[in-house]
């Protein structure tokens, strides 16, 4: 009995020392619980008061005088503080109790703490707007415009870019209103003041830059744009006699002096058809020793009348489009053997009217599509419609009388833009040459053509009542030539396919040499018209064919440099290459002005310039750091002698990815070198130690913090934001006023992320 007492026994006291032990555990379990509903509680309670520091209605009792301003930081610090120390309480928990306290952090908490921090945010990119529209604003208020004023405006429109985005994350409609209107809208406002005062200085640098380069012909677009921008300010109020714009034309006076001392230029003002704009005297002659622009622009007209210019005549439109001219007894002659020429930029579709002109040749560069009429006593060697006219529209020339031009060579290609070249008129003393790939040909009803000599591929179409005295074909054009005949040919070469009326006399076509594209007569030089036959680019001192004008540098190692690309042209000599523009990252405008080089050659200084180290080159890691895998797309023409212009030819560079690790990055600042997942080194050129962040980036178009975090391993936007904030805090100023000598012997850690400067 005894034995089985002491069982019992020992069972009742297992079964006591169990229940204790659950006790205990469930009053440890209460414990957590409620620790973690205080933890939730408390952070729910700093949250309530954060969510109304970040709401403009509360704002405007609580900071009358700082609507958009950080909110109470120490409050939000405490909140994020109150809800990592719940999140790890609630974390430690089980069952129904953990869900329904992290639903109450998620939704009383986090969402204010995220909502406050993007507020914060918003503070922070509309303060660095704000400073720069301070800066710009007290320029404004005192009526200057200078190259600082320039500076600022174009730096605030950075910033604008950069941060205005930050602003639109703010949350409620009427607080992230309040927030553009403060930050954003009012920089805009400022920036629309100064829109004109600013473009007008920027042209006159412009000009002046041109004319110290010899370049005229770029200096008088500029002087114009700058007549065109004077008169588009006017119409918004900003009168050229107000304070602003008179700060903003300072330097106006002594660059047209400048200009006048190489050539002339007549803007048209005029936008009655009835009354040009005239210059030129009433009677009798003027002349004029050198060369003459003569500008008008949409819905515009002009007319000179009795020059006789010794040079060259340029006709232009303007910033908005073209206008109608008129050249009334006006004579060019050639000087030295060379000019001599009327060259057609850009006219309306109302034409350019010659009436009396006498020249030696007549060049049509424009790509929009002009017509041409030439009226009585008009005597020009040479009308020669290049490569680019016409592109994206028509040529429409007109001949009133016989012997208007002794040639008309017509070297534009056939295109999906472009409508072709149309013969109008008397041409019975005209010999035609088509140099132009596939260019379209129409002989208008009523007209007739002395002989047209196709030297290309090309397509004529012969309207009924049209006449053509007869049509050759060089025996080197091996294509397809196809004549659509409703008028009359009088006589075809074999091999000139023609539909319809069937030509009077078919004869062989004779071996000829192809002829050069005149310029002039009397023995002076012809005007070229060059057009590609080639490209290659030099990469690791290799020639690379470039197929249909993409250079495609995928799979090609980061190490190889790129150092120049070459044009092949027809001719192969006298050929220059201007590079109109350069297209990468979104940046239209990496170049300011054309660039003319002296030779088919376009180096990669001439592109990048700090980009390239100038060892010469740059390498493929240096390109792909600075433009990722975006394309770099050149634009630009090619120049032949006797100023003749080929049509716009369009490189494309694909960079591609990288096969490997990129590791290095090196330009005329300095080395970046990786040294770890997530750590690079820094090393500063010497002589580049006064050099500030904002010029590097203002010269090279790359973001500084942007290359910086290319290197780690996972690094972000939010990184570079970040290592942006500690540089500034670490030296008390914006990041573009700070000097790469600032930097040096400094490390700064983002994120895990760490950047060592050095010198």
């Amino acid at each position: 009995m005894k034995k089985k007492k002491y069982i019992v026994g020992k069972t009742v006291l297992a079964a006591t020392v169990a229940t204790s032990a659950f006790a205990v555990a469930n009053t440890a379990d209460a414990a957590s619980v409620s620790e973690a509903e205080k933890a939730v509680a408390k952070a729910e309670k700093l949250a309530g008061a954060l969510k109304w520091e970040v709401s403009i209605e509360y704002r405007k009792t609580k900071y009358p005088n700082n609507l958009v301003g950080y909110p109470n930081m120490k409050l939000f610090n405490d909140t994020k503080k109150a809800l990592a120390e719940a999140k790890k309480s609630v974390s430690a928990l089980k069952g129904k109790e953990k869900e329904v306290l992290q639903a109450r952090l998620d939704a009383n908490v986090a969402t204010y703490v995220n909502r406050a921090a993007a507020y914060i945010d918003a503070v922070s990119s509309g303060l660095k707007i704000q400073k720069k529209y301070s800066e710009l604003k007290s320029r404004f208020d005192k009526n200057i415009v200078d190259d600082q004023t320039d500076k600022l405006y174009h730096e605030l429109s950075k910033e604008i870019k950069k941060n205005a985005f930050m602003l639109d994350r703010v949350y409620g409609a009427t607080t992230r209103n309040e927030f553009r209107n403060y930050y954003k809208h009012s920089a805009e406002n400022l920036m629309k003041q100064l829109l004109y005062p600013v473009s007008i200085k920027i042209e006159i640098d412009r000009a002046e830059k041109a004319l110290k380069e010899k370049n005229t012909d770029l200096a008088a677009t500029h002087l114009s744009n700058v007549d065109f921008l004077v008169r588009e300010a006017a119409k918004k109020g900003q009168k050229e006699t107000s304070a602003i714009m008179k700060s903003a034309m300072s330097k106006l006076e002594n660059t047209q002096k400048e200009f006048n001392k190489f050539g002339v230029l007549y803007i048209a003002k005029s936008t009655n058809s009835a009354s040009p704009s005239t210059f030129g005297p009433v009677s009798g002659s003027e002349t004029i020793n050198k060369t003459v622009y003569i500008v008008a622009g949409k819905n515009q007209h002009v007319k000179l009348r009795n020059v006789t210019i010794n040079g060259n005549l340029v006709v232009k439109g303007s910033l908005d489009g073209a206008g109608t001219v008129y050249l009334e007894n006006v004579k060019v002659n050639k000087v030295n053997g060379t000019s001599g020429s009327i060259i057609v930029e850009d006219v309306a579709d109302h034409s350019l009217y010659l009436k009396g002109v006498e020249a030696d040749s007549v060049v049509v560069n424009d790509a929009n599509g002009s017509n041409l009429v030439a009226q009585e006593g008009v005597k020009v060697k040479s009308l020669v419609v290049s490569e680019k006219a016409g592109a994206k529209g028509s040529v429409a020339l007109e001949s009133k009388a016989a012997g208007s031009f002794e040639t008309i060579t017509i070297a534009a290609k056939g295109s999906a833009n472009s409508q072709g070249v149309v013969l109008k008129g008397n041409l019975s003393a005209t010999s035609v040459n088509v140099t132009g790939e596939n260019a379209k040909i129409a002989i208008s009803e009523g007209a007739t053509v002395k002989q047209i000599k196709l030297n290309a591929v090309a397509s004529v179409a012969v309207a009924k009542g049209a006449v053509v005295e007869e049509i050759k074909k060089d025996p080197s054009v091996t294509g397809k030539v196809e004549v659509d005949n409703k008028g009359t040919i009088k006589k075809a070469d074999e091999g000139i396919e023609v539909k319809g009326n069937k030509p009077e006399v078919v004869t062989p076509p004779a071996p000829n040499t192809p002829p050069s594209v005149p310029g002039g007569g009397g023995g002076g030089p012809s005007v070229v018209i060059p057009s590609l036959t080639s490209v290659n680019a030099i990469i690791g001192g290799v020639s690379v064919p470039v197929q249909n004008n993409t250079l495609n540098l995928a799979g090609k190692s980061d190490n190889d440099v790129l150092t120049e690309i070459q044009i092949g042209t027809n001719p192969s000599t006298n050929v220059k290459v201007k590079v109109t523009s350069l297209t990468a990252r979104g940046y239209t405008n990496w170049i300011s002005s054309p660039i003319e080089l002296p030779g088919t050659k376009i180096t990669t200084k001439d592109l990048f310039g700090p980009l390239d180290t100038g060892a010469p080159g740059i390498s493929l890691g240096n390109l792909r750091t600075a433009f990722l895998t975006d394309p770099i797309i050149i634009k630009g023409v090619l120049v032949g002698s006797g100023g003749g212009q080929s049509s716009e030819i369009t490189i494309t560079i694909n960079l591609g990815a990288s096969k490997e690790a990129i590791t290095t990055f090196t330009n005329e600042f300095g080395t970046i070198t990786k040294k770890g997942d997530n750590t690079i080194e820094v090393v500063i050129n010497k002589n580049k130690l006064d050099t500030t962040i904002g010029d590097i980036e203002q010269e090279t178009k790359v973001d500084f913090s942007q290359i910086l975090i290319s290197f780690a391993e996972s690094a972000s936007p939010e990184v570079a934001k970040l290592l942006n904030q500690l540089i500034n805090n670490q030296l008390g100023k914006a990041l573009e006023d700070i000097k790469l000598g600032e930097l040096a012997g400094r490390t700064f850690q983002a994120n895990g992320f760490t950047v060592e400067f050095k010198k």
